[in-house]
């Protein structure tokens, strides 16, 4: 960034604090003898060359205003107004957003207007200024049209990859989910819904819930016809809280994340003959307590759009085995009872799925 003076100061100052997040270096240079706008694009290049350098910026005052100057390596110039702030320094922090704004969408790799600026050999530097003169328009020696500069980009700053708002972002995902879940039933299979809030720092908190098919096995019961059938009901509710780290140049998020879940469990028994309902000596419905840790790495083809993959493990914080007792004449108790289902205590979970950020 180049630095002229108080203002330059101003705007480092605002700078480093929009980019705090941001896995960029921030450097303060001095533009030395470059007045003129073609000498100041030289000596811009020749900067980011010896720095090896993303790009630099410098502002320039208006009256009405700043204006915004990018130089980027190999690639052109851009330039971009700041009008209509009153006070200088909220024009400095509006200039920092859009800043901001450009560096993101460079390490991502994303278009944002750049205007090509012809070399010294393309402007034909051997052409002495009186040929130039000659020619009536300040022609270049092959005919073009003479080298101006980029024209000023007056459309709206491009909106930022939501995950690098300052405000935090809102995201909506859902997926598939696989959980490994009982013997009984090896792998369960359904879907998950989430919503959270991340801020601008990779923290972010949320809650979801999943829905999964019903559980049903029909086992030997001494009911009247033989059989019953078990039926189990899923219906997993979780918050969770997290940090993620993002890599703004290949569009990449890892997340790590431990969510406190709630499995509510409904069940019911009957006699396939007939659907009579067989009475259960505990409550229908169970409450199961659970831990997961996730892992989560997201790629974002679009900045509003995420896919990702996650694994976690949830660990239940209570062994349950799913029983129906009856009554057996001549034996000791009276009672036995016909085991159905025992779900796993610890079982491995995957996702799948998209995302999208309000």
């Amino acid at each position: 960034m180049a630095d002229d003076g108080e203002l330059g100061a101003a705007v480092v100052r605002a700078v480093r604090v929009e980019l705090n997040d941001v896995d960029v270096a921030l450097e303060s240079v001095a533009m030395v003898g470059a007045e003129e706008l073609r000498g100041r694009i030289d000596a811009a290049e020749e900067l980011i060359r010896e720095r090896g350098a993303l790009g630099l910026v410098w502002l320039e005052p208006r009256a009405d205003g700043l204006v915004i100057h990018l130089v980027v390596a190999d690639a052109g110039m851009l330039r971009r107004p700041v009008v209509g702030v009153d006070e200088p320094g909220a024009a400095v922090e509006a200039a920092a957003v859009i800043v901001r704004h450009f560096t993101t969408d460079l390490l991502a790799g994303r278009p944002i207007g750049l205007t090509r600026f012809p070399d010294r050999a393309e402007e034909g530097a051997e052409a002495d200024a009186g040929e130039r003169e000659d020619r009536g328009a300040g022609e270049r020696r092959d005919g073009s049209a003479p080298v101006e500069a980029p024209p000023i980009d007056e459309a709206a700053p491009r909106r930022p990859n939501p995950l690098e708002r300052r405000g935090g972002s809102l995201r909506l995902q859902a997926g598939y989910v696989g959980q490994a879940w009982a013997r009984e039933r090896a792998w369960d299979s359904g879907a998950e819904l989430a919503l959270g809030w991340r801020s601008a720092l990779g923290v972010h908190v949320g809650a979801g819930f999943a829905l999964i098919p019903r559980f049903e096995a029909t086992v030997v019961h001494p009911t009247v016809s033989g059989l019953m059938t078990y039926r189990v009901g899923r219906y997993p509710l979780s918050v969770f809280a997290g940090y993620q780290h993002l890599w703004a140049r290949p569009g990449l998020a890892l997340d790590f994340q431990l969510r406190v879940v709630a499995e509510f469990h409904e069940r019911s028994a009957t006699d396939p003959i007939g659907d009579v309902r067989i009475e259960l000596s505990e409550s229908n419905l169970r409450v199961i307590p659970a831990l997961e840790p996730r892992l989560q790495i997201d790629y974002l083809p679009l900045p509003q759009l995420s896919v990702f993959a996650a694994v976690g493990l949830r660990a239940a914080l209570v062994d349950v085995e799913y029983a129906v007792g009856y009554e057996v004449e001549g034996e000791p108790g009276g009672g036995a009872q016909t085991r159905v289902l025992r779900p796993n205590l610890v079982s491995p979970i995957v996702l799948l799925g998209v995302a999208v950020f309000l």
